[in-house]
């Protein structure tokens, strides 16, 4: 049955008794508010074109709702779109002729969140165009979901924000502007970021750091197993290394605007003697797949050394480069362990505050390079992997027994005999001194 309601009379009260009702047109009157439907639970078919309808809220609960027509009211904004997203069976929508169909994001933000859509705006969705989608959308951050986690949408209030373990790609412009001008403490381990993930559908050329450029008040950041890889930087972007200055200058003409427009946030800043996180003082990027601490650019991710603790352990770093650690006057902690490390050079004197070190399972194999330690004049605890190079010499000889059983000569040595013969949970001098066994000898 298709009915007709005028205004006056469509109240939750008034609908009470259509309970059972299947398609319902309200088109052209002057509706406000969708609430008073919620409870047409067997409705099939509802047309709201033509009203003053500025939110959607109600119709989450129309479950079986299959085809909407909600076109020229004043919706404006994507976010008018959340309730629709329980509508698992709904195939047609249709909002032509409102705000937020003009929206460059609007056609494929309808695709990815109601995923069972098949005509939207009286046009057919195409396969290629649902898969596009996806593609664009899938681990996107968006603010609605940081709402539901906070449980309010008034970011300027939230002091601390983790978003681990969510499967994001990509953080998009969720933290830009002034909103999270409060935000001390911002928790993204355990996602799927890159050294890209800044990208959005305007600045495509923005970085993962850059989208947390307008986070001032920021001051502990852990990014820790996601895939920032080899290639992060947290320079400027598309700006040659020898033109950033320790400062965290934007180049030789700091007021102009950036050829990049991802950077443009902090270009300015920067080109005012600041940096991106002006206020950070611990940063964790352990399990990223890094490769060269001096293409990190430490110096322009914070303002005068403000960092006090960092973490990059279980990365892929095998050697200090010159000014790794440029201007980081304050650094008091460092992790890098299980890196690989063979060599201390250039440690020493860019940390003169180190006073914790860790470089357990590293590849120390010189007695020379621990003494580099020593230089360090605040150094008051360090974790090392050997404290002599006979104990990576003895790794040598045991590592083919953790390999697997093999079986060796009678002429082997009673150490060696006794290695053999043991459980592995015996060979626990490795263990505690924290090496780890060479591969591919």
């Amino acid at each position: 049955m298709k009915i007709a309601v005028a205004v006056d009379i469509c109240t939750e009260s008034a609908l009470a008794a259509c309970r059972r009702l299947r398609r319902l047109d309200l088109a052209r009157n002057r509706l406000d508010d969708a609430m008073p439907l919620r409870s047409l639970g067997a409705l099939t078919l509802l047309g709201l074109e033509g009203n003053r309808l500025a939110s959607l809220h109600g119709l989450e609960a129309l479950a079986g709702l299959c085809e909407l027509y909600a076109g020229a009211n004043p919706l404006a904004s994507l976010r008018a779109l959340r309730p629709l997203q329980p509508l698992r069976c709904l195939v047609a929508l249709d909002l032509a002729a409102c705000l937020l169909a003009a929206l460059p994001d609007y056609r494929p933000h309808c695709l990815f969140h109601l995923p069972a859509l098949q005509v939207l705006d009286g046009q057919e969705v195409a396969p290629r165009e649902r898969s596009a989608a996806q593609a664009r959308f899938a681990g996107r951050l968006q603010a609605d979901a940081v709402a539901g986690l906070l449980g309010h949408r008034d970011f300027g209030m939230a002091a601390a924000l983790a978003l681990g373990g969510l499967g994001l790609r990509t953080l998009g412009g969720v933290f830009a502007g002034g909103e999270w001008r409060a935000l001390r403490r911002l928790v993204l381990d355990d996602n799927q970021l890159t050294e890209a993930s800044g990208r959005n559908g305007f600045h495509r050329s923005s970085t993962m750091v850059s989208a947390l450029a307008a986070l001032t008040a920021l001051e502990e950041l852990s990014v820790a197993r996601n895939r920032l890889g080899g290639a992060c930087t947290f320079g400027i972007p598309g700006a040659a290394a020898a033109a950033v200055a320790l400062a965290g200058g934007c180049g030789a003409d700091p007021g102009s605007k950036m050829a990049n427009p991802g950077c443009d946030t902090w270009g300015r800043r920067a080109g005012a003697g600041g940096a991106m996180l002006p206020a950070l003082t611990q940063l964790c990027l352990a399990d990223n797949g890094l490769a060269s601490l001096r293409a990190l650019q430490l110096h322009s991710l914070t303002a005068g050394g403000t960092l006090e603790e960092l973490c990059l352990d279980r990365n892929a770093v095998k050697a200090l480069d010159t000014h790794s650690f440029a201007g980081q006057t304050r650094l008091r902690q460092l992790g890098l362990a299980r890196n690989g490390l063979r060599a201390l050079a250039h440690l020493a004197p860019e940390l003169p505050a180190l006073a914790a070190l860790d470089l357990a399972g590293c590849r120390l194999t010189d007695e020379g390079e621990l003494a580099r330690l020593a230089q360090l004049p605040a150094l008051a605890r360090a974790i090392t992997p050997a404290a002599a190079c006979s104990v990576h010499r003895m790794s040598r000889v045991t590592e083919p027994l953790l390999r697997g059983p093999r079986r060796l000569a009678d002429s082997r040595r009673p150490m060696e005999r006794a290695a053999a013969t043991s459980p592995s949970k015996n060979l626990s001098p490795l263990t505690m001194l924290g090496t780890q066994p060479r591969r591919n000898l």
